[in-house]
């Protein structure tokens, strides 16, 4: 309770040197007291006496338990970055990241006080694993510090230039940051990644939700032309990639392009894969001015899906009374 009083009546008058003189006592008295080593470390780096204060850190750490000493370095960079000492909250989670090199949220910490001090010349370590970089990078965005995250993801991506996952978060964060023609830069880099159809598919979400709306015309444009271009023979992959593409322009409200590819693979469908195309294709035909394509398009599939053909002769009935629903 005494010392508690002692500490309490220095933190009053903001004595930081009678508080040091007070402290170093009693560490000669008790070496052992961590908690005691700690405090003056905190004092010293207020005192700007830092080579004093990481010498003292760098001693008293090993004397104290693993876990003791991780939720010390914790406490105090989160204490100094309150305190707007970020470049000494970094010097306290490196050294918390170099002994637990895989917790996530020490890397979080300390690249939220690398970045948000723009602490120029100054990243992650090496040696952080891709998937905490992409952690980090949302984790910074989420915390609206936009311009760190992108920072981080252009460091990494400049050593990583295959990281797939982090590109796509650069691409989201280029646009965030209105940079459009960076963004789509980086779509057009990107593209060749998205080898599998899982990955176009990412590729096309993100695609669609960078690019502004004033831009997605073009865009979607160019990625038809890119996959005219590598149209051959049927085949399930081209299929696949060309569905979804044109569910992509559905998403973005561009049901004319989306009826252009469904047209076009029809041409060159094997039989056995016309029917999806066809249902894809009539569920689109809503205007006006696309009611007989739209009763071909019935009539078709009524003919090629007899267990569909039903519903398809009863939906085109329906167009000769005002509906094409």
């Amino acid at each position: 309770r005494l010392e508690g009083e002692v500490l309490a009546a220095f933190d009053r008058v903001h004595d930081l040197a009678g508080l040091d003189a007070w402290l170093a006592s009693q560490l000669t008295l008790d070496p052992a007291r961590g908690d005691l080593a700690l405090r003056r470390v905190r004092v010293l780096i207020e005192a700007e006496q830092r080579d004093q204060a990481w010498a003292l850190l760098d001693a008293t750490l090993p004397k104290l338990p693993d876990g003791e000493g991780d939720d010390r370095l914790l406490a105090l960079g989160r204490d100094l970055a309150r305190a707007n000492r970020g470049a000494d909250a970094q010097q306290a989670l490196m050294r918390l990241h170099t002994r637990r090199p895989a917790r996530l949220d020490v890397t979080r910490e300390l690249a939220e006080a690398l970045f948000a001090a723009d602490a120029q010349g100054r990243s992650l370590p090496d040696e952080v694993a891709a998937e905490q970089v992409l952690e980090t990078v949302n984790f910074l965005n989420g915390k609206k510090l936009t311009v760190s995250a992108s920072r981080l993801a252009e460091e990494r991506l400049a050593r990583d230039p295959g990281d797939f996952e982090l590109r796509l978060a650069s691409i989201r964060l280029l646009a965030r940051l209105g940079d459009g023609t960076g963004a789509e830069k980086r779509m057009a880099e990107t593209r060749v990644l998205a080898d599998t159809a899982a990955r176009y598919r990412r590729w096309l979400e993100v695609m669609i939700e960078s690019t502004s709306v004033e831009r997605r015309p073009d865009v979607l444009a160019a990625e038809k032309g890119a996959l005219d271009r590598e149209a051959g023979d049927w085949n399930e992959v081209q299929a696949a990639r060309r569905a979804m593409f044109a569910e992509a322009c559905i998403a973005a409200d561009d049901r004319a392009l989306a009826t252009q590819v469904l047209r076009a693979d029809l041409v060159v469908a094997p039989a056995g894969e016309r029917v999806p195309l066809l249902r894809a294709l009539a569920t689109l035909l809503t205007a006006p001015e696309d009611v007989k394509q739209l009763r071909d398009t019935l009539t078709e599939l009524a003919d090629e899906d007899p267990t569909g053909a039903a519903d398809a002769l009863a939906r085109r009935a329906l167009i000769g009374v005002g509906t094409t629903r």
